[in-house]
């Protein structure tokens, strides 16, 4: 069988069991036909698990016992949980979906047998994380990195606070459809807690509220280096430049009437290597930005992502615009159509897209040339000089600038003044939020 042709095994992904698929195709391999698992050190098993795949004891598999991550669903029958935990207490990393109820039992005793649990992952849609949270108290000393994720904002959260040396946190709460949702409720159960080695604090979607966050961050933002958050009151926002002091890496969303609050980041946090910006009609304007970067980052900063929220919007092309004839006026239903007339035509509130403006569409909305090469010779003379990384965000593989403004670019990363790149928006926040996901 070609699992005895595996000499060296480091990590086996064993996905959801479909009994009447694997039965039908004999797939009814065993763990212990695998050679090469004895330096097995990752186990990835769905949410269920063939009866085939461990059909010996797990303690005559001396591969178990070097396991260091582990990432399983909670729908696993108890048994496999419980002989792992007969064996193996040096798991560094926990990732567990909450799929169901058959091995919260033996959930708890694995997690409480662990003796240098350093990242915990938990997701779930159905069923509550609460069962394992006493099993949790134990490693409350040797958790450094956690990551939370639901789309339930109700879930206890009082937990964390056990974990008093946690250096990155991550709470990700997708909105639940049809559900307005703007907070995670019991944030403010840890609002008060202290963190002293926290360093990464991500909340990407559903934020807690502002009085929640500004406690929080009063009580841990000296050390924090990384902040990524969504959409902050503008009083949440202030509380970043006065208690996150020796930020590095930034993601925040300022509305329109909000720059002043991004120059008095970077007036403050004179630590601050990276930024990330939203612009747009709502947001910051490009150009104001670009020149708040150029006179008032600090010598620190080096890289600028800006992501232009307007390219989502589509501009209707010849083709999209459908003319009706009369017969069809006439035997359209009331309010299939909307009559303009031509005193609304005369309106200012009417915008009429040029065949030029069609055409230029196909680019990103950016600053003009001119506005773009006179930010790239201010921060030719900043002293000290420094490279920056200049990276926009899209949502999609058209192009970002027009042509004059690429050769703008090019000329200036020639120089060496800057380092001119390009990134799909999404890529951009896999990396950032979903690492075990």
């Amino acid at each position: 069988m070609f699992t005895s042709q595996i000499s060296s095994l480091k990590k086996l992904i064993y996905p959801y069991y479909n009994k009447k698929y694997q039965d039908k195709y004999e797939i009814k391999f065993s763990l212990a036909e695998f050679p090469g698992a004895r330096e097995l050190s990752e186990l990835c098993c769905g949410s269920d698990i063939s009866p085939n795949f461990f059909r010996f004891p797990l303690t005559e598999f001396p591969g178990a016992r070097k396991l260091s991550e582990l990432r399983c669903g909670s729908n696993i029958p108890s048994e496999f949980f419980q002989q792992l935990s007969q064996i193996s207490h040096n798991l560094r990393t926990i990732f567990i979906d909450f799929n169901g109820l058959k091995g919260l039992e033996g959930l708890e005793e694995l997690i409480s047998k662990q003796k240098n649990l350093k990242n915990l992952a938990m997701s779930t849609f159905d069923v509550s994380w609460e069962n394992v949270v006493p099993a949790l108290k134990s490693q409350s000393n040797t958790i450094t990195k956690l990551h939370l994720y639901s789309n339930n904002i109700c879930l206890p959260l009082s937990f964390v606070s056990f974990f008093i040396n946690l250096q990155e946190v991550i709470f990700s709460f997708p909105p639940d459809d049809g559900v307005d949702n703007d907070f995670i409720e019991n944030f403010v159960k840890i609002e008060a807690s202290h963190f002293p080695r926290l360093q990464v604090l991500k909340i990407p979607f559903q934020r807690p509220k502002p009085e929640s966050l500004i406690k929080f961050l009063k009580n841990n933002g000296k050390t924090l280096k990384k902040l990524f958050i969504c959409e902050l009151e503008s009083a949440a926002i202030s509380s970043i430049a006065n208690f996150c002091l020796n930020l590095q890496s930034l993601f925040v969303i300022f509305k329109s009437n909000e720059l002043h609050l991004l120059q008095a980041i970077f007036i403050r946090c004179q630590y601050l290597e990276s930024i990330k910006i939203w612009c747009g009609v709502e947001y910051l304007n490009e150009t104001e930005v670009l020149e708040i970067v150029a006179n008032h980052s600090p010598n620190s900063f080096h890289e600028l992502k800006i992501y232009n929220a307007d390219s989502d919007s589509n501009f209707a092309s010849p083709g999209d615009i459908e003319f009706v004839s009369p017969e069809e006026l006439e035997y359209a239903s009331p309010g299939h159509f909307e009559i303009v007339s031509p005193e609304d035509l005369e309106s200012e509130d009417l915008e009429f897209v040029s065949p030029e403006d069609l055409e230029s569409s196909k680019y990103l909305k950016f600053v003009s040339p001119k506005d773009l090469e006179s930010f790239f010779i201010s921060w030719e003379n900043r002293v000290p000089k420094k490279l920056l990384s200049l990276i926009i965000l899209k949502k999609d593989e058209n192009k970002l600038l027009d042509e004059e403004s690429m050769k703008i670019a090019k000329k200036y990363e020639n120089l060496g003044v800057i380092k001119f790149g390009t990134k799909l928006y999404d890529d951009d926040e896999v990396e950032e939020v979903f690492e075990y996901f």
